[in-house]
């Protein structure tokens, strides 16, 4: 089979490679589709210290079941459509046990540890397998992943819909969380400084603003009358983010971190203390959100469809991968493995 393989060299070559063999708890995945992730640019760039090259990366991805074990006796069948969830979990520690698996002691991820999506065939664990509706395309499909850590995010916040909240970062992630969030009913506005993202969220319908030129306090007069957002949802991952939140907080108001930081934000807790400000960190998403996330996209599919911006071919994702970084007017760029 093809594959792509990351070195951690900003290389993504595609090479031959057998077609992996299942285990007693694993399918055999005939890849349709991947989507590029954020996370997956470091491990390109050789930056992520938990990636184990070199790696097939891809966590984001939906095909065909292709072979399951010969004694397997659930629900599944074979030549079913399915979404991938590339957590593996230990199954053990305080967390797995309780319900939040997808904060495991150990958790690791297809296309970071393991080999992931950006290959004909993947390996994935069975109880990590959700059917696709006939109605959900795949090229739709790759965004279930993403959508449910945006549901994960909002779901940190009491009573969306009577909220003022401000979204920090215009990317993919950014605005599906924005997205989601305004489903709920919450007022949302998008803070981005790149212009053709703020162009991006505008399309979607929300106002937006420059953090880098806005000033703090007629942000909060404007959106807020002088009262202060209620939630900030911080999807840049920038550490100027912090002050500008700060300063546009209502009292009581929560902030959820949904990004990771390359370098560790400066946060003013005395400030924070002044209003009781209350920080959450979100990381991933419980399985049943990803159903969540497949039942959103069955529901207003049209509104996120124009959140992949490009598709390239698997011999292309050198290409795609560079489309990625370069920005401009790229949002949601997918790998499209299936040749039909």
């Amino acid at each position: 089979m093809k594959a792509i393989r990351f070195y951690g060299n900003e290389m993504a070559t595609i090479e031959e490679m057998a077609v992996p063999s299942p285990s007693a708890d694993q399918a055999l995945i005939k890849v349709a589709y991947a989507g590029i992730c954020g996370s997956d640019i470091a491990i390109y760039r050789g930056l992520n210290k938990r990636a184990t090259y070199p790696v097939t990366p891809g966590h984001e991805f939906v095909g065909t079941i292709e072979k399951l074990p010969e004694h397997y006796g659930g629900c599944l069948v074979e030549g079913q459509r399915v979404m991938v969830i590339p957590t593996v979990s230990c199954g053990t520690c305080w967390g797995c046990r309780n319900g939040l698996r997808h904060i495991c002691d150990t958790i690791k991820f297809l296309g970071i540890q393991f080999d992931g999506g950006f290959a004909e065939y993947a390996l994935a664990e069975i109880q990590n397998l959700r059917p696709l509706p006939d109605t959900l395309s795949f090229e739709l499909g790759v965004l279930i992943e993403p959508i449910a850590v945006a549901i994960h995010a909002v779901g940190f916040l009491k009573e969306v819909s009577k909220k003022r909240i401000l979204v920090f970062g215009g990317g993919p992630i950014g605005l599906m969380t924005a997205l989601i969030a305004r489903l709920e009913g919450a007022q949302v506005i998008v803070a981005e400084p790149q212009a053709s993202r703020r162009a991006a969220a505008q399309k979607f319908g929300f106002p937006t603003i420059d953090p880098s030129t806005a000033d703090p306090q007629e942000i909060k007069a404007k959106y807020t009358d002088s009262i202060g957002f209620d939630a900030f949802l911080e999807c840049a991952g920038h550490p100027s983010t912090f002050q500008f939140m700060i300063a546009t907080a209502k009292q009581k108001s929560h902030i959820i971190i949904v990004a990771t930081y390359k370098q560790p934000p400066f946060i003013d807790i005395f400030m924070m203390s002044r209003k009781e400000m209350h920080i959450d960190i979100s990381w991933t998403y419980f399985d049943i959100e990803c159903e969540q996330a497949i039942d959103v996209l069955k529901k207003d599919s049209e509104l996120f469809r124009s959140l992949v911006t490009h598709v390239f071919p698997l011999e292309e994702t050198d290409t795609a991968m560079h489309h990625f970084i370069d920005g401009g007017d790229t949002l949601k760029v997918s790998i499209k493995v299936e040749q039909v």
